[in-house]
């Protein structure tokens, strides 16, 4: 099971979530979001997730191609989380796509995340009426917390869980919610 955590503005937290055994670690480049990160950050970000043996996300909605096109190879990252339909398929990336399964994708490497309509709203979707994918790996985002992220591996068997305001508290990340949560995934095996 991977694990993603995601909304990390702070490079401890990152260090620390990909120490405790996050596989990948998500910080937010949308400008209308509370936890959008500027470019400094996201170098220092990226540097802590890396040196932590995860894999650094960087998260794009309201973003044109370009800025996107720009901003990877500067933070030297090769995972993108996007929002939307990009004209430019950034094919070169691990592309996890979300809340809009695209045709191209790789299934040995790209992912499908499916996320409830407000992203990093910390709401559930309607899980009993999901159908999971077939042919692609995906995430299962939305809500999710150590309470209930058993539930949803069991139900919908995801190849991976991500979590934002699941392991904060009063809008931070917190180091004992994201040892939970990652805990409570690896019980599952």
């Amino acid at each position: 099971m991977i694990i993603k955590i995601c909304g990390v503005m702070d490079p401890e937290i990152a260090f620390y979530a990909a120490q405790e055994g996050a596989d990948m670690v998500g910080f937010i480049c949308c400008p209308n979001s509370r936890r959008h990160v500027t470019y400094a950050q996201g170098a220092e970000i990226v540097k802590a997730v890396k040196e932590g043996g995860a894999i650094p996300v960087g998260v794009f909605k309201d973003v044109d191609s370009d800025s996107i096109a720009s901003l990877c190879p500067l933070w030297n990252i090769e995972a993108l989380q996007l929002y939307g339909i990009y004209p430019e398929p950034f094919q070169q990336y691990v592309r996890i796509i979300a809340n809009a399964p695209m045709s191209d994708l790789d299934p040995q490497r790209d992912y499908l995340l499916f996320d409830s309509e407000r992203p990093g709203s910390g709401m559930l979707f309607d899980w009993k009426t999901f159908q999971s994918p077939q042919g692609i790996r995906w995430f299962l985002s939305g809500g999710l917390n150590s309470s209930n992220v058993m539930e949803g591996i069991q139900l919908l068997k995801p190849d991976g869980v991500d979590v934002s305001s699941g392991v904060e508290e009063k809008g931070l990340k917190s180091k004992q919610l994201i040892k939970q949560f990652i805990d409570k995934v690896r019980s599952h095996g």
